[in-house]
């Protein structure tokens, strides 16, 4: 087996995955497993391939939500989508991270065999021990932690949660802080605005951490009172599992 990639996070061990060009000649014997998730050229040559051909299909996030900010993701997620319907009807099989997925590949177009298979989360990985400069700072100070964990993304609407997050603050309980975990890479317009609002409702101790360390985002789980999600879009969304984890 082999993992191949259009574009390989620098992170990553060194030979864990190989760039896609360096595929090998593949036969009617091989198969190959296509995580599909965003535009990319190979969604327009996979069904070339004389091999089983099979789709895991991540869910592709709706073009419009990003286009006041960002119009080069916008073209992307719509190429994207002109991939997963380029698809329909040339995969042998697909895997789904969720019912909802299949249903979208189901509307697309897709004839094949479908199952449903939700994402695999090593939860060993949370059992380590988190970071002790945040358990420190609010872990007992007697305020009222509000979590959300995901990309600062228009389509996760970070916008109502500030909302629902004013209205408690200021008619319930000022001991309250509201925590966004998670990085605006490529959505910086967006989060400015974000930025804007809090400071158009004073609210106070709103914090957005950006990309963080994975023991510092389990000490923001450890700390949390609530977790509060408005997103409008999800394909699957893991830290709704991890906060039940917590």
């Amino acid at each position: 087996t082999g993992i191949f990639a259009e574009n390989i996070d620098k992170r990553l061990p060194s030979g864990t995955a190989r760039h896609v060009s360096r595929m090998p000649r593949l036969s009617q014997s091989d198969a190959v497993l296509y995580h599909l998730s965003t535009g990319s050229d190979l969604s327009f040559t996979l069904d070339k391939l004389r091999c089983r051909k099979g789709v895991i299909y991540h869910n592709i996030t709706p073009s419009y939500f990003f286009r006041p900010y960002n119009g080069e993701i916008e073209e992307l997620l719509d190429y994207g989508r002109k991939g997963a319907a380029h698809l329909a009807g040339k995969v042998d099989f697909c895997l789904a991270d969720s019912q909802y997925n299949k249903s979208e590949l189901r509307d697309l177009g897709y004839n094949c065999d479908i199952a449903v298979r939700p994402i695999l989360i090593p939860f060993s990985d949370y059992a380590q021990r988190p970071d002790s400069d945040i358990l420190r700072r609010y872990d007992s100070d007697g305020y009222v932690n509000f979590l959300f964990v995901g990309r600062v993304a228009p389509n996760k609407k970070h916008e109502d949660i500030i909302k629902t997050f004013y209205c408690y603050q200021k008619h319930c309980n000022p001991r309250s802080r509201l925590i966004f975990v998670g990085s605006w890479q490529g959505t910086e317009a967006y989060y400015k605005r974000l930025m804007r609002y809090v400071h158009a409702l004073e609210l106070e101790n709103v914090l957005f951490t950006g990309h963080i360390p994975f023991s510092q985002m389990i000490a923001y789980y450890q700390i949390a009172d609530m977790f509060i999600c408005m997103s409008e879009h999800e394909g699957f969304c893991v830290p709704l599992v991890e906060a039940m984890y917590f």
